[in-house]
């Protein structure tokens, strides 16, 4: 080969580099074609009809009928549940509990306590009690309240029990009626003399307000027996209604009556 023919060559092989090299760069920028992976489109019927939409959720199939029941009259009420309310009245009445008559004032007319169930050595000091041995001074300190039940025990007496509140208008107007007619009466103190006797001032202290939630005391005067052994006192109502002129006291020979009635059957003839 000769010299002049050299630069001819090299010219030759740089110009077949650079078209190798333009066709390798042109071919990296094709784009890859996908479409003769994609498969064909559905062809269209026009002659079917469009298929309904399906629902969110599939309505329930229908219940099965259920044949009727047949429809029972309401069970009649039993003889005994209908007659309940007069039994439990009448036993709250035998043991003493005050009865709820429709009108009756809010300190409560008079009743008197069923005896209670006591032991035999205590019974037989009911029926014939010890006078001699009882206090003739009225206790005013609510805190003497058990050692006069405990005398109770000792001697088969009675207990009195007065409740009062001169700090409310109308009920000291009754109170000082029952301490001037009644409590002044010599009848009746003569048969207090056979009586533990009590007398509570309201509202007073702890002592005494824990007395009136004991024996439910909610207005004064109010006058109770407690029998030997028994928690639920006879009541005591010394007025009576006065037509066309209010309240009024009662006969002392009624007050007297209703005192023994109260009491244990011992009462009945010592004054």
């Amino acid at each position: 080969m000769t010299p002049d023919r050299l630069p001819v060559l090299l010219l030759a092989a740089l110009f077949l580099a650079a078209s190798a090299s333009a066709q390798r760069t042109e071919f990296q920028r094709r784009k890859f074609d996908r479409s003769r992976f994609e498969r064909p489109a559905a062809a269209v019927r026009p002659d079917l009809p469009d298929p309904a939409p399906e629902p969110a959720f599939p309505a329930p199939a229908p219940a099965a009928p259920s044949p009727a029941e047949p429809a029972f009259p309401p069970p009649a009420a039993s003889p005994s549940t209908e007659s309940a309310p007069a039994e439990t009245a009448a036993e709250d009445a035998s043991a003493g509990a005050p009865p709820a008559a429709a009108g009756s004032n809010s300190w409560g007319s008079s009743w008197t306590p069923r005896p209670p169930a006591v032991d035999p050595a205590l019974q037989a000091l009911i029926d014939a009690p010890h006078f001699d041995g009882l206090p003739t001074k009225i206790s005013k300190d609510p805190r003497d309240h058990e050692e006069l039940l405990a005398l109770q025990k000792q001697t088969g007496a009675c207990l009195f029990l007065y409740f009062k509140n001169p700090y409310v208008t109308s009920e000291s107007g009754l109170c000082g009626w029952y301490e001037k007619h009644v409590a002044g009466d010599m009848g009746w103190r003569k048969a207090m003399r056979y009586y533990l006797q009590m007398e509570i001032t309201l509202p007073g202290k702890k002592d005494a307000q824990e007395l009136a939630a004991l024996y439910r005391v909610t207005k004064t005067p109010a006058l109770l027996v407690v029998q030997p052994g028994s928690t639920r006192p006879g009541r005591l109502w010394p007025f009576e209604k006065n037509p066309g002129e209010g309240m009024k006291v009662k006969e002392m020979d009624a007050i007297l009556q209703e005192l023994k009635a109260a009491s244990t059957p011992a009462y009945a003839e010592l004054f």
